[in-house]
């Protein structure tokens, strides 16, 4: 039993005591200059302690919401190129790709961990039209304007802080030709964006009608469970 486990067991007000500290730190250096720095760092280098626990192995592509994200790529059409921002161990990547293998799909990571993985096992399976590419989304995508029909961001953007966020919408409805699905933490109620435990929930109706009058939301609901997704986890649906 590790250390944060024997907290939570045996002394457990302590461990409530210590959880409240360090979201009070940790919100007050991601509303900062130094957020998105804090966030970059640990995503680089953050390993997690069995490679393929959340990647393409066998219960983390089969998670539910993933066919919902298949079902709605269905239903955009004059798709030939795909985005995914956020890859990591390219579940959703590997999905797609056997769905609709024509589509010429790029994975975006900043862990080049990750990314060696992923790329192992697209070479093993000999798996096609799949390039992968290192990226922190702290800077301007690497591509031209509309360069993509569609781009995916599956539980990324809860990491990004509300002093980035807008960046990064606004450089994914650049590089987005037709559509951008995100899988993630929303709510149309609050204003801006909400520090809630570790995570960040946004208004992206809000946000993202910053960037342009024609673009067209929609909203989904998502299998994925737990507490918080429960509350607010939402496919938004970006049309442009």
């Amino acid at each position: 039993m590790n250390l944060k486990k024997k907290l939570r067991t045996n002394f457990p007000l302590l461990f409530s005591c210590l959880k409240s500290i360090y979201h009070f730190i940790r919100h007050s250096i991601e509303r900062s200059y130094f957020g998105p720095l804090m966030n970059s760092f640990f995503w680089r280098f953050w390993q997690p302690s069995v490679l393929t626990s959340d990647g393409f192995d066998i219960h983390s592509s089969g998670y539910p919401h993933r066919a919902t994200l298949i079902s709605l790529l269905g239903e955009i059409d004059h798709k030939d190129s795909l985005l995914d921002i956020g890859c990591g161990f390219g579940a959703n990547i590997i999905n797609i790709n056997k769905t609709f293998p024509h589509l010429q799909i790029t994975g975006l990571d900043i862990n080049p961990k990750m990314l060696a993985q992923l790329g192992l096992f697209i070479e093993d399976n000999k798996l096609q039209n799949i390039r992968l590419q290192r990226h922190n989304l702290n800077n301007l995508l690497p591509f031209a304007d509309n360069s993509f029909d569609i781009i995916i961001a599956d539980a990324v953007l809860m990491f990004i802080p509300n002093n980035k966020i807008d960046f990064v919408l606004s450089e994914l409805v650049r590089v987005s030709k037709n559509a951008i699905i995100i899988h993630d933490f929303s709510c149309r109620k609050i204003r801006g964006s909400k520090y809630l435990g570790g995570r960040w929930v946004h208004n992206y109706f809000e946000r993202l009608t910053k960037f342009s009058a024609h673009t067209a939301l929609d909203e989904r609901h998502t299998e994925f469970s737990g507490p918080t997704w429960s509350k607010f986890g939402k496919f938004v649906i970006v049309k442009i």
